[in-house]
């Protein structure tokens, strides 16, 4: 479960989340698909200093994290 917070304060804005990603490979085995999970630690907030914007991501973090390139 990612757990991301937001706050507004009165000299800028806060930005939190938690680091754990899960990811699920797809491989083929033979016949039909098959897949396990591992995790790791990542940072899941995207930030682009130059355009002025931060982005947090969550559930399906490859798609997210692509997501994320594309806009900042």
């Amino acid at each position: 479960m990612t757990m991301q917070v937001g706050m507004v304060g009165t000299d800028g804005v806060l930005i939190a989340s938690d680091t754990r990603w899960m990811n699920t490979p797809r491989l083929r085995n033979n016949q039909f698909w098959a897949g396990g999970r591992y995790t790791f630690n990542s940072p899941k907030i995207r930030i682009s200093h130059e355009r002025g914007i931060a982005i947090s991501c969550a559930k399906d973090m490859e798609t997210a994290r692509h997501v994320a390139n594309e806009i900042t």
